[in-house]
């Protein structure tokens, strides 16, 4: 059937909504809160001994020898380049730390929503995990080549359109693979619901583009994912 202008619009708002449905069943169910917030949690754990091991690695190498206020300036130098290398490379460590968690916090949307538990036998759970891997890796290499292609001058905001369905591809994936719908199914999934994807996947790229905001984004990111799956479609 022939989708409406109006239709579409519909569509595009009900995905672009997502996010902020996402973020209020969070705050409102202590589990989500707890699994969104777990990983963060280690995530600063895990900086916070990098950075005081480094900072003891450098006192300890150039203490020694270097007078105290030429050691007190390169320590000083130091914290700031750890710092500056730890803010801009946080989110990535998050996304590493939050994986294992990534679909216990869809599975538990799920549950939220009365959906029944999919039940996974051992091959199950190897074949959702391979599909995982391979939805992930795909979807990782085209969204650093077009996050790439998007800072061309004038032909960089061609890109966003298919970078926003490509967030949206990365994040239902948790749904659609516990399914048995691989990378060819995911993709047909993603078109015969691009309106609602470009939605959710477009308010979703400025949720990763402002710093502090972004730390939060990945759960809200899985969990609005998992509804756009799930929720039935508004025309």
């Amino acid at each position: 059937m022939r989708l409406t202008w109006d239709s579409r619009f519909k569509l595009f708002k009900h995905g672009a909504m997502l996010p902020f449905n996402a973020t209020k069943l969070i705050l409102e169910h202590r589990e989500l809160k707890v699994l969104s917030v777990l990983p963060i949690v280690v995530s600063i754990v895990v900086f916070a001994l990098l950075i005081g091991g480094t900072m003891n690695g450098v006192a300890a190498l150039f203490g020694t020898f270097l007078p105290l206020a030429a050691n007190v300036l390169i320590q000083t130098l130091a914290l700031i380049l750890v710092l500056w290398l730890a803010v801009n490379s946080f989110v990535f460590i998050l996304s590493l730390v939050a994986s294992p968690f990534n679909d216990l916090l869809a599975e538990r949307t799920e549950r939220l929503l009365g959906f029944p538990e999919i039940k996974l036998t051992l091959s199950g759970i190897v074949r959702v995990f391979w599909l995982d891997l391979r939805k992930t890796s795909l979807g990782l290499f085209l969204s650093l080549l077009l996050t790439l292609l998007t800072s061309l001058p004038l032909l960089g905001l061609a890109f966003l359109i298919p970078l926003a369905l490509l967030t949206t591809f990365n994040f239902v994936t948790y749904a659609l693979s516990r399914r048995g719908k691989g990378v060819r199914e995911s993709l047909i999934w993603i078109r015969e619901h691009v309106w609602e994807s470009l939605g959710f996947g477009s308010v979703l790229l400025v949720f990763w583009a402002i710093p502090l905001m972004n730390i939060f984004a990945l759960p809200v990111s899985i969990v609005g994912g998992t509804l756009l799956v799930l929720a039935p479609r508004e025309t």
